[in-house]
């Protein structure tokens, strides 16, 4: 009894949970079928077919959600005002995804790849025999946006994308305050979504590399904008520099008057009160 009760209740849920409709969806025809919104309907039917020499077409999301209601599907609702049915163009995209999925290979280290959705934004029949790949500087920090060919001729155009992956990130264990030295110790690598990024993530931690560039709460995504070259020598430190000339090194201690990181230039005071400069090359280290 107390099983079937479950079960019954288990049902209504499923049967009554909300499902979203695009704000866009590819057809194979001039129709658009009760199959393009909904997933294996138990007949399908005409909803709409699209108007005479047009490859798109816009309907509002209140009149679509009747009409699905009208054969049996109440659980659709809306966040977008319309909702536009556009006929799926019959040119071979592959070259240009390849081209897609190597820039985001090339920037993420670590990048494991879902699926990628690929659309010209306006219909075509065809594409140019020759044509070169573009795309924004920055595009790798969000999964949608364009990107483009250009043609001999100089035309653009464009494409939408939506890329499904995931990425290797670094967040904070704890809350770490300006200036403090990134370790796995506060800092764990996470495998996360990729969506859009304010500054692109952190995603390998070598020992003594960097600090912090400001304050950061605990399970914060750090990211380019959060950390700087970690200080391998900061003022006051007592520093071990080498001097090199000729095939011989000589080596001294001198105190540290300038903060540096790896390869700039400090300045340092020698135990004889005289000021000279060298260059980090290590925790506490420098040449001249």
């Amino acid at each position: 009894m107390l099983f079937k009760l479950f079960f019954t209740l288990l049902l209504g849920c499923s049967l009554g949970a909300t499902e979203y409709l695009k704000s866009n969806y590819f057809i194979h025809s001039d129709s658009v079928m009760l199959s393009d919104v909904v997933n294996t309907p138990q007949q399908d039917t005409l909803l709409y077919s699209l108007d005479a020499n047009k490859h798109t077409k816009r309907v509002k999301a209140s009149e679509l959600i009747t009409l699905l209601k009208n054969h049996g599907y109440r659980e659709y609702t809306s966040k977008h005002t319309y909702i536009q049915f556009s006929k799926k163009s019959p040119v071979n995209t592959a070259k240009i995804e390849k081209a897609l999925l190597d820039y985001y290979k090339k920037n993420y280290k670590n990048i494991h790849i879902k699926s990628l959705e690929l659309h010209p934004r306006s219909y075509l029949q065809s594409l140019p025999k020759e044509y070169s790949f573009g795309i924004e500087k920055s595009a790798y920090l969000s999964n949608k946006g364009y990107c483009f060919i250009v043609t001999p001729k100089r035309k653009k155009i464009f494409f939408s994308y939506t890329l499904f992956a995931h990425v290797d990130a670094y967040f904070t264990n704890q809350m770490l305050s300006r200036g403090t030295e990134l370790s796995n110790i506060n800092a764990k690598k996470k495998s996360i979504m990729l969506q859009k990024f304010r500054a692109m993530p952190l995603q390998e931690l070598p020992l003594h590399t960097f600090e912090t560039k400001h304050r950061l709460k605990q399970e914060s995504l750090i990211t380019s904008r959060d950390i700087v070259g970690l200080y391998l020598v900061k003022r006051g430190d007592s520093v071990n520099v080498t001097l090199k000339n000729e095939g011989i090194a000589i080596s001294f201690q001198a105190e540290a008057i300038t903060n540096g990181r790896f390869g700039e230039s400090i300045l340092l005071r020698t135990k004889e009160n005289k000021k000279i400069n060298a260059r980090v090359v290590g925790t506490k280290k420098a040449e001249m």
